[in-house]
């Protein structure tokens, strides 16, 4: 292939210079041409004349070689825009195109080592022939179009040589020089366009001119800011410009970015009207004709330039090849200058902080965002500040030694954090990312790189590394961090036999008394204020942690080397607790005194536990030396020891097996009869629970509710018993229909007062077919006090199915007498130690006449509980008591039992006692 190419050279070199020697008569291609040929070049010899027949006969093939390998190759070596004005040339003969370049490529401006081969450079131009289109007022550039020479040969001829000559010209010299110098210095691409804009117009004679640009998605062309204008009264022209915006087509600007050739437009007056031209605009401001030319990148164009006279203006070609080959040579001028603006604006509008370091430390550039994270009104000043002799950066000088160590050896660093003083001396967090940049031969120039302002991140970080140790409200260690001491202490303690440490357990007493009476925000600052005490009277060395509601935990490592001294140690310590609850706290000018119980234990175990130790049996012990010391008194501490460890076993055991009460059906309901003090006869039943323990046989109450209560198992428990008592009900209703009317007492606990009880309740009344005042619910006073607004709801609800409340154990709980009018209660139950003691003691003979006055006078039925005697039964009477349960009727049976009572009327002991002669009082 190199081998045909040299032989195709040599032809092509033989062709040229015997057309050459020869004139172009000979050649038959036009007339003689006026500009006289080359000196240096050589005249016939017998080279000429051997080489000429053979370049004549071979040139057929040899042209399809040069213009598909030279053409191809040479404008590769060029810059891209030269391939897209190459589209210009529309010459007859593979040749022609190159027409356009002579000037240019001959030129002492032009590189040597990208001119074109000799023989192209000095072909002649009017051999070659030069196409031009004519039609209508529009006219192509000068190697526009796709006229043959044949149609034109003169004019062909003589557009070539003048645009030659022309190109050649001085003029051409000076306006492209010009158009280099202005372009060059402008800020920006905007400017450069604007600034050629000017230049083309004044010295080509326009009278204005503006530029059209791809948008951004590249789908239509916007009207730049570019404007070059030298008359007046072009404004609304102006205007509607910068409003418009072009399809690819539209308009002459629209079409030439679409065809990529320059466009004369002689005569608007000439030009065709359709839906997107602006010819009547144009001329209603005066102006008359237009050149609108491409400015191309490879094959993109990258503006679109018009320029207007006031006048028709006939096409010259001449100007029109001196204007295509200028803007030609423009793009990668303007290119550069666009690159430049993009970089420009995410240089300056970043909003990270951009700079550039010498390899010495010193800084050589900077955006605004670094100038403002760091302080200071602009770059140049933060430039002078940083780069003083006294200046200092950074917090730690150490980070800046590190920072550069690390851009030395790694040529880069990513997520270098550190502090550094900002302008006024604040100090702020960053986070630096700099690289290296070096030149062709690898020396290094600078650093670059990148500076963010982190201070908020590492401010929400060391809030949140705060919040996962410490308690939010009081600001003591959480639980999280307290269960890791006591993991380490458990861990010394393996490992050093000697080393001893007390753990107390503080819960507050009633706290959930003074939440629900004085509100939420009080309790709040009550912890607030007994964390600040508790501070102060332990021991620096001591570990206090808030671990959950008003639960209080202290880790005291003890010196004690016995078992007596850490005792001692211990009781010291909970004393030193108990008198910071000595002093009221003041809340709002309102004094709210406070104790709390604790629970404290010790290890190394003084009752010899052998079982390795592990930090939840530690908390469960101090758990239930906590519940120990609140069932014995309110305020007292309890140390743990061998008796309540056993005591804490069997607790443990006992809630497993309650949980799987239910599921085994161990529970079961004994039903107590309510009795008529008047007519001794039995009006109600209160139903109470019964545990039949697989291995501890029948459980009364009072040994598991409470632990139910505080397991979370009360809830289906009680459920499950408000569904037997509804059953058992409907059971006796079905069999002695004759004995109703009368109703069942159900217990409810604090915690079923909640809104989907009324929903469970009527299900149930439902499902059995109950009647509302055969079921009456038992509620506490202290019930009502843990949410009022909730319990009244609940209430409000149940007594619109006419079911009946009854207060249980009135006057022992926490309820308040307003109590009795707000709510719907509907009778009252005499705790039994009033009762008992009533004959004896005269406090309490007032109070059960107190009760049961206030009862009647509400209109409010009592139940005097704990009855075992006739005298009792005659006092109640005669304070206005209409009924009573007790052992003196009888205990509480099971429901057979029960059933029995009701079939067969009275119980014995009931039937024997003598009766009042006093009024029946009246049922409720």
């Amino acid at each position: 292939m190199a081998v045909a190419l040299v032989i195709c050279l040599g032809c092509i070199e033989g062709v040229g210079r015997s057309a050459m020697a020869r004139s172009p008569q000979d050649l038959g291609t036009g007339p003689t041409p006026t500009t006289p040929w080359p000196e240096e070049l050589p005249h016939r010899s017998p080279y000429t004349e051997l080489w000429g027949p053979l370049g004549l006969t071979g040139l057929s093939l040899v042209l399809w070689v040069s213009d598909r390998l030279l053409r191809h190759r040479l404008l590769k070596v060029l810059d891209p825009s030269l391939m897209a004005a190459d589209s210009l040339g529309a010459v007859p003969g593979p040749l022609g195109r190159w027409r356009w370049l002579w000037p240019r490529v001959r030129s002492p401006q032009f590189p040597r080592s990208l001119r074109l081969p000799r023989f192209l450079a000095h072909a002649n131009p009017e051999a070659l022939g030069d196409g031009v289109v004519q039609g209508g007022n529009r006219s192509m550039g000068p190697m526009g179009g796709a006229a043959s020479a044949e149609s034109c040969p003169s004019t062909v001829a003589a557009a070539a040589s003048s645009s030659l000559a022309e190109a050649q010209s001085p003029a051409y010299a000076d306006l492209w020089n010009r158009v280099v110098a202005v372009t060059s210095a402008a800020a920006d691409f905007d400017s450069a366009l604007e600034e050629a804009l000017q230049v083309l117009g004044q010295e080509t004679g326009w009278v204005a001119g503006e530029a059209w640009v791809p948008s951004l998605d590249g789908a239509s062309l916007v009207c730049s800011p570019a404007w070059f204008c030298a008359i007046e009264g072009v404004n609304l022209f102006r205007q509607a410009s910068l409003d418009l915006t072009l399809k690819l087509g539209c308009q002459p600007p629209g079409r030439v970015w679409q065809t990529k050739r320059p466009e004369w437009i002689s005569n608007y007056e000439m030009e065709s009207i359709d839906h997107c031209s602006r010819s009547q605009m144009a001329l209603g401001v005066g102006l008359r004709s237009s050149v609108v030319l491409p400015i191309l990148t490879g094959d993109h164009v990258l503006a679109v330039l018009t320029l207007f006279a006031t006048s028709p203006r006939e096409r010259d070609l001449t100007l029109l090849n001196r204007l295509a080959i200028v803007t030609a040579q423009l793009g990668p001028i303007l290119q550069h200058k666009q690159a430049e603006a993009r970089y420009r604006n995410l240089f300056e509008r970043a909003i990270e902080g951009i700079f550039q370091v010498a390899p010495d430390g010193r800084y050589l550039h900077a955006n605004p965002a670094f100038a403002a994270i760091l302080g200071y009104e602009s770059p140049a000043a933060a430039l002078r500040a940083l780069n003083a002799t006294d200046r200092r950066l950074y917090v730690r000088p150490a980070d800046e030694v590190r920072f550069l160590e690390l851009l030395e050896q790694s040529q880069d660093a990513c997520n270098f954090e550190c502090q550094v003083y900002c302008q006024d001396g604040q100090r702020i967090w960053v986070d630096q990312r700099a690289q290296a940049v070096r030149d062709r031969n690898g020396r290094l120039l600078y650093y670059e790189g990148c500076l963010l302002d982190i201070t908020s991140r590492k401010w929400v970080e060391a809030q949140l590394q705060y919040n996962s140790s410490h308690d939010v409200l009081t600001g003591l260690w959480n639980r999280a961090w307290f269960l890791e001491r006591l993991v380490e202490a458990v861990s010394r303690g393996r490992r050093d036999p000697q080393f001893r440490f007390v753990l107390l357990f503080l819960d507050i007493d009633g706290f959930k008394r003074i939440n629900n009476s004085l509100g939420y925000w009080v309790g709040d600052r009550l912890l607030m204020m007994l964390a600040g005490r508790l501070e102060k009277a332990i021991s620096p060395d001591y570990v206090l942690a808030r671990t959950g509601g008003d639960e209080f935990v202290v880790l005291v490592e003890s010196a004690a080397t016995s078992d007596e001294g850490q005792l001692a140690a211990a009781k010291a310590a909970a004393h030193r607790l108990q008198d910071v609850f000595r002093d009221p706290f003041v809340v709002d000018g309102r004094d709210v005194f406070l104790q709390a119980s604790m629970g404290i234990v010790c290890r190394p175990d003084s009752h010899g536990d052998s079982r390795p130790d592990q930090p939840y049996r530690i908390l469960r012990d101090a758990d239930a030396a906590l519940h120990r010391a609140k069932q014995q008194r309110n305020g007292s501490f309890v140390i743990f020891d061998a008796a309540l460890q056993s005591d804490t076993e069997q607790l443990l055991q006992l809630e497993t097996d309650l949980r799987w009460a239910i599921e085994r059906r161990e529970f079961c309901l004994h039903y107590q009869p309510i009795v008529s003090l008047d007519s001794r006869s039995i009006v109600g039943f209160e139903s109470l629970i019964r545990w039949q323990h697989p291995r501890h046989g029948l459980m009364m109450p009072a040994s598991f509710i409470g632990l139910a209560e505080d397991r979370g198992a009360i809830v289906p428990i009680g459920n499950w018993v408000l569904q037997s008592a509804c059953k058992q009900i409907a059971i006796w209703k079905t069999q002695m229909p004759e004995v109703f009317p009368i109703w069942v007492n159900v217990n409810l606990s604090a915690r079923q007062l909640v809104p989907e009880l009324a929903d469970l309740i009527e299900v149930l009344m439902d499902a059995y077919d109950l009647e509302g005042y055969e079921l009456r619910l038992e509620i506490t006073e202290t019930s009502l006090a843990l949410d009022p607004n909730a319990s009244r709801a609940c209430l409000d609800r149940l007594r619109e199915r006419r079911i009946k409340i009854c207060l249980d154990d009135f006057g022992t709980g926490y309820c308040s007498l307003n109590y009795l009018r707000e709510f719907p209660i509907d009778s009252i139950k005499i705790e039994r130690s009033f009762i008992q003691a009533m004959l004896e003691n005269q406090r309490d003979a007032a109070i059960v006449r107190a009760v049961i006055g206030l009862a009647n006078d509400l209109g409010l039925s009592v139940i005097a509980e704990g009855i075992e005697t006739q005298p009792q039964i005659d006092h109640l009477q005669d304070l206005g008591c209409g009924f009573g349960q007790g052992y003196l009727f009888s205990r509480a049976v099971p429901a057979e039992e029960a059933g029995q009572f009701l079939n067969a009327g009275l119980p014995p002991a009931i039937r024997s006692l003598p009766r009042s002669q006093s009024a029946r009082h009246p049922l409720c």
